[in-house]
Formats: structure tokens, C-alpha cells, sequence
């Protein structure tokens, strides 16, 4: 990666004293920030971008998507939910192909990275397409499979679990791709919620995430 310096930028830091800095400059070096605000003397830039009157800010996360569901934009729109889902959203989804996975998610995703968005919690379906595209893009997100209160849903978790969490060591050594269940008030099954806590426990080394 080469060396990047960002001068006269205003830095949002989200440091302990939620500091900005006005005017600023910003070393990236091996793809990590290597100095702010006072560059060293020293630091060999390969690239300049001077962004004056912009904002750099840390990355943001999309905390709830079906990324891949931007093939369905514009489908069954001005419907209560009900008839969103019966009507609109699971018909189209009846249909549903693991192509139609493959390229909306990585649409969704390069309209994200456009907006400043570097992770985002995602649950869906062929979820495996989903982490191969977390992988490819240098993103991060914690990853599941749709639920509806069947016990071969977590089957396909653990496989999830066991392709992209356990086998593949540069996704754990960059925390790239993570394992969570969401929980859906329409759709999730109370019996499932201990076997839920025990896959999480068990295969993504810690408490299970929750997203509302």
C-alpha cells in the first residue's frame, strides 16, 4: 500500500475528548493512520491529497441491512407490512438465486463505501456469497443467516461459522467477518433462542450479538 499524507483536512477523532481538528494533516502508512494533526519529518508520502475545505472522519458501520435486497428497490412500494411481505417481498424472494445474492450485495456494498460506510450487520440468505464479498472488498460485518424458526437455519449458520470463521486465518487475523442472529419479532421462534445462545457461544467464541 502506498504512503498517504491528507493535509488541511478538518479531522473528526472521536478521541476521549471528542477533539476536531481544524486545517489538519493525516499519515497513512501499510494502510494504518501513522500520525496525525504533527507528521514527522521523515514521513515519505507517495501520495498528496490536499482537502481543504473537507472532513475525515473514522469509518462508519451499518448496524442492520439485507444488503443483497437492493435488488428488490422500488418492488411492492406504499404497502402496510403485512402485505409488503405477503404480497410484495416473499413472492419476489420465492425466486430467490444465489446470483441474486452474489451481485446485489456487492452493489449494496459499493454504494456503502460511497457514503463512508467501511461494516455492516447483514442477514439473509446464501450467506456464504456475502462473507466471499466481505473478503474480496477489504469490508467488515458480522454475518447470519435469515431465521424463521427452523433448526436446519442454524445448520447453515454453523457451516458459515465453520467456512469463514474457523478455516479461513486471514479473515480472523483482520476481524473481517464475524457471526451474529438477528432477531425478527415477525418472523423469530422462542424455541430456538437457548440452541441460538449455544451455536454462538460454542463456534463464534463469545455471546451471540442482537441487533433489533
Amino acid at each position: 500500500m502506498p504512503n498517504i499524507l491528507l493535509k488541511h483536512a478538518t479531522i473528526v477523532t472521536l478521541n476521549d475528548e471528542d477533539a476536531i481538528l481544524t486545517d489538519a494533516d493525516l499519515a497513512i502508512a501499510d494502510d494504518r493512520i501513522v500520525a496525525l494533526g504533527e507528521i514527522p519529518a521523515d514521513f515519505a508520502a507517495d501520495e498528496v491529497l490536499d482537502l481543504s475545505g473537507k472532513i475525515v472522519t473514522p469509518g462508519l458501520y451499518n448496524a442492520h441491512t439485507h444488503a443483497a435486497m437492493v435488488f428488490a428497490r422500488g418492488y411492492a412500494e406504499d404497502m402496510s407490512l403485512d402485505r409488503w411481505f405477503n404480497e410484495g417481498i416473499w413472492k419476489l424472494e420465492s425466486a430467490l438465486s444465489r446470483d441474486m445474492v452474489r451481485w446485489g450485495v456487492r452493489l449494496a456494498m459499493v454504494e456503502m463505501v460511497r457514503g463512508g460506510v467501511i461494516g455492516f450487520a447483514d442477514h439473509y440468505f446464501y450467506m456464504d456469497e456475502v462473507a466471499q464479498a466481505v473478503v474480496e472488498s477489504g469490508m467488515r460485518a458480522n454475518l447470519a443467516w435469515a431465521v424463521f424458526g427452523h433448526e436446519e437455519d442454524l445448520a447453515r449458520e454453523k457451516l458459515l461459522v465453520e467456512a469463514w470463521i474457523c478455516r479461513h486465518s486471514a479473515v480472523r487475523r483482520n476481524e473481517q467477518v464475524g457471526v451474529l442472529q438477528e432477531r425478527c419479532a415477525c418472523t423469530y421462534q422462542p424455541q430456538l433462542d437457548g440452541p441460538v445462545r449455544q451455536h454462538g457461544a460454542l463456534n463464534s467464541g463469545g455471546p451471540v450479538g442482537r441487533l433489533a
